[in-house]
């Protein structure tokens, strides 16, 4: 196994034994996609891959703004509050703002494709980071329980 660095994120390459097959993967922990073949290899060699310079942070373009918000009914992506609604952070009055949000993260892709943008509110936005999520559900799930950990520990307070 080799290890890969992309920027701050750090992936495992596996070449499975049996097959060949190749798999990109953050843990040392491996299965096969095509034989099944399952190990851990603990002594991960590292090297740094070099690639293209990063491309520039955007906003989508003003008229897919108007698209997403319209589609997610002026709500966000992931956690379904309405943009715009009041919340309580630290004992102060917030509002729920628009952040426009790469479902798979910018530092993954680099780019700012048109089929990647949701509107996503500040919040989510933040908690979610540049995590990357099998499945919409799975990042839904994520941001829900950091949702309620600050609501439980009375750091945010939505109505």
């Amino acid at each position: 196994m080799i290890k890969a660095i992309f920027g701050k994120i750090r992936f495992n390459l596996h070449t499975c034994p049996n097959c060949e097959n190749d798999l990109l993967n953050n843990s040392l922990l491996f299965t096969c996609d095509v034989c099944g073949y399952s190990n851990k290899d603990e002594k991960a060699k590292t090297f740094k891959v070099v690639v293209p310079p990063p491309g520039m942070r955007k906003i989508p373009p003003r008229a897919l703004q108007k698209i997403l918000l319209k589609v997610q009914s002026n709500k966000c992506f992931w956690c379904g509050n309405k943009l715009g609604s009041l919340y309580w952070k630290n004992g102060k009055v917030k509002t729920l703002e628009v952040h426009w949000d790469h479902k798979i993260p910018f530092s993954y892709t680099q780019t700012n494709r048109n089929d990647n943008w949701v509107a996503s509110c500040n919040i989510c936005n933040l908690f979610k980071s540049n995590f990357l999520f099998t499945t919409d559900k799975e990042c839904r799930e994520y941001l829900s329980a950091k949702w309620q950990e600050a609501i439980h520990k009375e750091i945010i307070s939505i109505d």
